[in-house]
């Protein structure tokens, strides 16, 4: 690790792959070390609160200067610059190092989030901070919404239809006038067989106009979508000289740009659909025009031979088209009922997905949370709770119940306790008032108005909302078990240290882990659990406490020292060298009574003659 600039202007540092301890006075820039890291590898804290003081910390330590870090792992060598405002300079091909600051340790178990990271950390794949999958939302949720507009569509066409069986009544009275009118005069019988046929020819091409222009509708909305892309493309950003000299966002650019060209040549091929729709429908229309004028003439020549026949003809005729178009309606009615059927089994498929991979997530979470308990059991126990973190919820179905009328705080409470969001959407598509009524113990009118307000606002985003999984840390006291969050702040670190100290295959690094804690815990406890680490992964330590570098064996350290305005190293060593031994026996906590107990242990456990 190397600093130029700022607090720590010329820090150059390279640290043993073994245990690494920081130590020196206060505001010497042991924190400081670690929250430079931290920034320069973009690795991120556990709790929200921590995330901003590290960043800040980090912000006023580097100023206007530049860190680099230089992973190593066999073969793989990776150098990492960052300065305040570029971000990280190179892509990582090693794994990130785990960082946890003294606001984490504080802090973590109080937030769920801060628990389920703390147990995803152990993950051997990790868990994507993305949940549920932006992905598979966007396609839910634009399911969801295709959904409510072909249901909203046959709604519309149910009304319609409605009055169909009033206009086969009225047709059949005015079939029974025409043939009484029409049977006196036999050039009116045959003037008005002509008429019929007409009068059907030109039902035969309205239908087939409103086809047409449903049809010119749809891609005319498509063609705008496309169009808006055309007008203001999406671009890449620049590849900033920072980055270097090669734009390596090149081939992604070249792609970019013939999707965009793809997008121009689609376009161009849909307005020429639009266009044959056009013409079609002004060519239909061409057709009916005369076909009108010809049935108003045959009326004209029936009303003259039968006096009033016209004006029952013309009822009749004006009946029969609205007839053929309402069968026409009843076919789309078909055609979107089919389609709604497609669309719904889809995001069937996708929903299951999003549980599948929730399943997953949590069976992970168990495995985890039993190899800990395995290791730090019966005196800390982990357990997983399934989709326990509710709020994200609770608050999409109160947003979406707002103006209903109903006690939507109250009720989406319930709602988010007694029914995934999955049950609760399903229910309200399918119009199950009774099961919602009995579900949440309210009246059928309720759940009627329930219902009706959630099918019109924000079936989507309840239907997509996050409903995570929670984590039980819990402490032995006695002989009972305590949640940590009723436990102190000293017994929350008490459970927090064991298990990030399990960490035992990736580089760790803890900023302080003895604050709060007694030094009997310290000695009993947290040495235990840093000698059980072995030496497969690095291990990076800041501390006042001499216990945790001469107790836990460290491998290299670095005493650091300040002149109030720059932070240095004085030394960086073993414990074996003289200037180690006096610079922990002289500003650390306890250093003599740690070297008298670290020879006290030689003294225990080695042979005479070593």
């Amino acid at each position: 690790m190397t600093v130029e600039g700022g607090f720590l202007d010329g820090f150059d540092l390279r640290l043993s792959p073994g245990m690494n301890v920081l130590i020196g006075g206060r505001g010497t820039g042991k924190t400081s070390v670690i929250e430079l890291i931290r920034f320069c590898l973009e690795v991120e804290n556990y709790t929200d609160v921590s995330g901003r003081r590290s960043r800040e910390h980090a912000l006023a330590v580097l100023q206007d200067g530049q860190i680099v870090v230089t992973l190593v792992s066999g073969d793989n060598r990776v150098s990492v610059s960052r300065t305040a405002s570029v971000p990280a300079s190179a892509r990582r091909q090693i794994g990130l190092p785990i960082i946890f600051s003294q606001t984490d340790i504080e802090a973590l178990g109080l937030e769920a989030s801060g628990r389920l990271r703390l147990i995803d950390s152990f993950r051997v794949k990790a868990i994507s901070s993305d949940f549920p999958d932006p992905k598979l939302v966007s396609t839910v949720q634009s399911l969801t919404t295709e959904m409510q507009t072909l249901c909203k569509e046959m709604e519309a066409i149910e009304i319609q239809l409605a009055g169909r069986q009033a206009l086969e009544s009225q047709l059949k009275e005015l079939s029974e006038e025409e043939k009484k009118v029409t049977a006196q005069s036999k050039a009116a019988q045959d003037k008005q067989k002509e008429l019929q046929r007409t009068t059907q020819q030109i039902a035969v091409l309205g239908v087939s106009a409103d086809v047409t222009s449903r049809a010119g509708n749809v891609l005319r909305t498509l063609f705008a979508k496309l169009d808006a892309i055309l007008a203001v493309p999406p671009t890449i950003e620049r590849w900033p000289k920072e980055a270097g000299p090669v734009d390596r966002l090149l081939p992604i650019r070249s792609a970019l740009n013939a999707v965009i060209d793809e997008i121009g040549i689609a376009a161009t091929q849909l307005h020429s659909a639009i266009e044959k729709t056009t013409t079609l429908g002004v060519s239909i229309n061409g057709e009916k025009a005369p076909l009108d004028n010809q049935a108003r003439e045959l009326r004209k020549a029936v009303e003259k031979l039968q006096q009033g026949a016209g004006a029952i003809s013309r009822a009749a005729s004006q009946v029969r088209e609205k007839l053929t178009q309402l069968e026409a309606l009843v076919s789309l009615k078909t055609e979107k009922r089919e389609r709604l059927s497609v669309v719904q089994r889809t995001r069937g498929n996708y929903l299951d997905k999003l549980d599948s991979s929730a399943e997953q997530r949590f069976n992970d979470r168990i495995a985890i949370a039993n190899n800990l308990n395995s290791q730090l059991g019966p005196r800390i126990r982990t357990k997983p709770i399934r989709a326990a973190q509710l709020n994200e919820y609770a608050t999409a179905v109160s947003a979406a119940l707002r103006g209903s009328g109903l006690r939507y705080t109250e009720l989406a409470s319930a709602i988010a306790v007694s029914m995934s969001p999955r049950e609760l959407i399903e229910l309200v598509e399918d119009d199950a008032e009774e099961t919602i009524a009995n579900l949440l113990n309210i009246s059928a009118d309720r759940a009627t108005r329930l219902i009706s307000h959630l099918r019109e606002h924000g079936t989507a985003e309840i239907l997509t909302a996050a409903v995570e999984d929670d984590i039980s840390l819990e402490l032995l006291d006695g002989t009972e078990y305590k949640n940590i969050e009723s436990l102190s702040m000293g017994q929350r670190c008490t459970v927090v240290l064991p298990i990030v100290l399990e960490h035992r295959d990736r580089v760790l690094i803890v900023d302080q882990p003895e604050d709060h804690l007694d030094n009997a815990f310290v000695v009993d406890t947290l040495i235990k659990a840093i000698l059980n680490r072995g030496t497969d992964a690095q291990l990076i330590l800041s501390t006042h406490n001499a216990n945790i570098p001469v107790l836990g064996s460290a491998e290299k350290v670095v005493v650091m020292g300040s002149d109030g305005q720059r932070g240095f190293i004085v030394h960086a060593g073993t414990l074996e060298e003289a200037e180690v031994v006096e610079s922990i026996t002289n500003i650390m906590e306890g250093g003599a009574e740690a070297f008298e107990r670290r020879a006290e242990f030689y003294k225990a456990h080695l042979a005479p003659n070593e």
